[in-house]
């Protein structure tokens, strides 16, 4: 079984890991699109500094169908009562294709090509993570901790090996209708269990109602203290992972019961029977369906739906 699994494993990730030439065309059109936003800060005199975040930034990015690279705008402190996502909104003001995406602070969608977009996020370029005023003003933590303790090709194919299956499962991503792992804390999880396979093996023997609590830096003397110490709200997900940066956050806060529950079934299939189309996004035949219907004589209705509000 174990050559099975390393075998789909190595064919996953010639399938994951993009081609030398698509990033380079992505840092070629990341770097275009920045000296020209620094432009723009500069002429509307404003301090903030730019950093790259995310995945591009961790050597973990996936391929997929489309590209997003999350750039920050750090402001100086001095900007801590004021509107940074109004302020972003200004400099990106004669930029061309740009959506507002709303969220406890708003941040800016553009369109570089059809398969490239670049989110700036506006964020307070604070010195201790205890100052935080909002969520994404700790990004810059998170990218350079992944970075000091993820240093080779093999822990960066074993990230990218746990996204992409938690991405075909539908548990990735740490937005409410999804409840699911983030990239920060994937990142964490494979840090602390070495590989893909040793993590969903941890994973799948979690038992229902069991609550796993993870401290890899050592921030408290036991688990007591831990639920003691953080925000009850944030400890309702299944696993309490210590974030390493700021000992008062769970980095998996977002997970609910029911995607993890989800997210074991995927992990215990797996295991039984290794396959390459556990990595791959299962896509709706909607014509199969029609045919399946019209076979069995059943009825089918098809409803759209469509918002001019945000998605």
């Amino acid at each position: 079984m174990t050559n099975k699994i390393n075998s789909v494993l190595a064919e996953v990730l010639g399938k994951i890991v993009p081609e030398k030439e698509e990033i380079f065309e992505i840092e070629r059109k990341l770097k275009e699109f920045l000296s020209d936003f620094r432009k723009k800060i500069k002429k509307k005199k404003i301090d903030a500094e730019v950093f790259v975040g995310g995945s591009f930034a961790k050597n973990t990015i996936i391929k997929k169908e489309y590209y997003d690279i999350d750039v920050f705008l750090r402001f100086d402190k001095k900007y801590a009562n004021k509107d940074i996502s109004g302020i972003t909104k200004k400099i990106l003001s004669r930029t061309k294709k740009v959506q507002e995406i709303h969220g406890s602070r708003n941040y800016f969608r553009v369109k570089i090509s059809q398969s490239f977009f670049i989110e700036i996020v506006p964020v307070l370029k604070i010195s201790n993570p205890k100052e935080a005023e909002n969520i994404t003003d700790l990004s810059y933590f998170h990218v350079k901790y992944v970075n000091k303790k993820t240093k080779n090709k093999k822990i960066f194919d074993e990230i990218r090996l746990a996204k992409a299956f938690c991405h075909a499962n539908n548990v990735y991503g740490a937005e409410s209708y999804i409840s699911g792992f983030s990239g920060y804390g994937l990142e964490l999880l494979i840090y602390h269990y070495k590989t893909f396979i040793n993590f969903i093996r941890n994973m799948e023997k979690i038992k229902e109602n069991e609550k796993l609590v993870i401290d890899i830096e050592r921030h408290y003397k036991n688990k007591k203290d831990i639920l003691l110490d953080i925000n009850s709200a944030k400890l309702l997900s299944p696993i309490i992972f210590v974030d390493p940066t700021y000992k008062h956050r769970n980095a998996l806060s977002a997970l609910s019961a029911e995607t993890f529950g989800r997210f074991k079934e995927a992990c215990k299939e797996f295991l039984k029977n290794p396959s390459v189309k556990a990595f791959e996004i299962k896509k709706i035949n909607l014509e199969g369906i029609k045919q399946k219907a019209k076979k069995n004589k059943n009825e089918l209705i098809i409803l759209k739906a469509a918002t001019d509000k945000q998605e």
